[in-house]
């Protein structure tokens, strides 16, 4: 084959390769797009108002948990993440006893387990290696950092991207808030519903009236 072949064959595939890359480029760049816009963010996670899939999990401290059984705001971070990175720092820093009271809090950080080991170094709060992603893909997230917290039944309340520690506190505020209003509100119509023997006594007065 003539030499001027084999350089017409050499460009063409530099070329396809050069396409392959680019399209990959975009493809990744959209997504990005997608899974940052408000939609995107509304498609990341279990559903809103449903309960939390049961999961026991593990820390790397020892400590055992439940998904899905009470309340819980459950972090779902990355080892090559940098908001993720200032996420850890600013936990670091405030300690888990400025976070809401009622609210347990835990870490599910993707990566190599000595990666998560030195992420997860003097944070004060539990945290679950989730090597290969695999915990995150079966809550069905894909965009770090990411929140769910669940009410006290389990109940999936919130969920959304979380940048500081003052957007998880607020988060966790909200559901523990909203329970509160819930439970408010249940001992109100009990308040305000009759007795039995009130309702009878009322019965047997206007009966009474009646004759």
């Amino acid at each position: 084959m003539p030499t001027w072949m084999y350089v017409v064959v050499a460009v063409l595939t530099f070329v396809v390769i050069i396409e392959a890359l680019g399209l990959f480029a975009l493809y990744q760049h959209f997504g990005q797009m997608y899974t940052s816009s408000r939609t995107g963010r509304a498609a990341q996670g279990p559903a809103v108002d449903l309960p939390l899939r049961s999961e026991r999990l593990r820390a790397i401290n020892g400590s055992t948990m439940s998904t899905g059984e009470g309340a819980l705001a459950l972090v779902f971070a990355s080892t090559n993440c940098n908001l993720c990175k200032r996420l850890r720092d600013e936990l670091v820093a405030t300690g888990a006893s400025e976070l809401p009271r009622g609210m347990p809090v835990a870490i599910v950080c993707a990566g190599r387990a000595a990666d998560v080991a030195e992420w997860a170094r003097d944070l004060d709060l539990p945290v679950i290696a989730d090597p290969g992603y695999r915990l995150s893909v079966r809550f069905g997230i894909n965009i770090t950092p990411f929140v769910v917290v669940t009410d006290a039944r389990g109940v999936v309340m919130t969920k959304g991207v979380v940048n500081s520690a003052d957007q998880l506190g607020s988060a966790a505020e909200s559901v523990l808030a909203a329970q509160e209003r819930a439970t408010s509100d249940a001992l109100r119509v009990v308040e305000s519903t009759p007795s039995t023997r009130a309702q009878a006594e009322l019965a047997h007065a206007a009966h009474g009236e009646e004759h």
